[in-house]
């Protein structure tokens, strides 16, 4: 988690670690608008990637 810190983009599998969430509970929370909508990287767009602030303020407001 150390490592995450110095990041600004963070992967499906750091963002459930970082709330203490499941993979399919984060998806979940995404497509309910609860948690913020992460980025699609790449030509196809299937690579996504969090923004580390908007978690961040996600945790901070609950």
């Amino acid at each position: 988690m150390a490592e995450t810190q110095n990041r600004t983009l963070l992967t499906m599998a750091e963002v459930a670690e970082l709330t203490s969430l499941s993979q399919s509970t984060v998806r979940r929370l995404v497509k309910a608008g609860i948690l913020p909508a992460p980025i699609r990287l790449g030509p196809t767009g299937r690579s996504i990637r969090f923004k580390l602030s908007d978690i961040q303020q996600y945790l901070n407001n609950i």
